[in-house]
């Protein structure tokens, strides 16, 4: 019973948090910059909204812990092959391949070249409006401090 209250919970939850990222973000991922909505040509949207520290472990559901990402993106960033990162000095993120994601280039079993083109420092424009709602820079360092493990 408590696993399928876990579930009915976020099922409303979740559905909440990922409309309110997609709207924080105008349905633009924000890695790539495509803005992807559901039309009635798509029937779909092309975006979702990824947690930063995973729902299951920390249940939060704040738009500070959502990134709307294209869904390549969302498995790359969920994969630990890109990370995003944050510059307290320069007060900007940056997107990055990983270390690991390298090496399994190097050893032939990945090829991303695609990705490596949106590396970089993330404009602004791609951010919500309202910057309480940017992705919070304690909880990116959470998860890419686990990422290095």
């Amino acid at each position: 019973i408590k696993v399928w209250q876990q579930v009915a919970l976020r099922g409303a939850a979740g559905a909440k948090f990922s409309t309110e990222v997609r709207q924080a973000y105008n349905h633009t991922c924000l890695f790539t910059g495509m803005r992807l909505p559901k039309t009635p040509a798509t029937g779909s949207s092309g975006v979702d909204a990824a947690h930063i520290l995973p729902w299951a472990e920390y249940n939060l559901n704040a738009i500070s812990n959502g990134l709307c990402l294209s869904k390549l993106c969302h498995w790359a960033f969920d994969a630990g092959i890109l990370q995003l990162t944050y510059d307290t000095p320069t007060s900007s993120y940056g997107i990055a391949l990983s270390a690991a994601a390298l090496a399994a280039e190097s050893a032939g079993l990945l090829k991303l070249a695609g990705l490596k083109d949106i590396q970089g420092v993330v404009s602004t424009s791609l951010l919500p409006k309202d910057s309480v709602n940017w992705p919070s820079p304690s909880f990116l360092k959470v998860y890419n401090e686990a990422l290095n493990l």
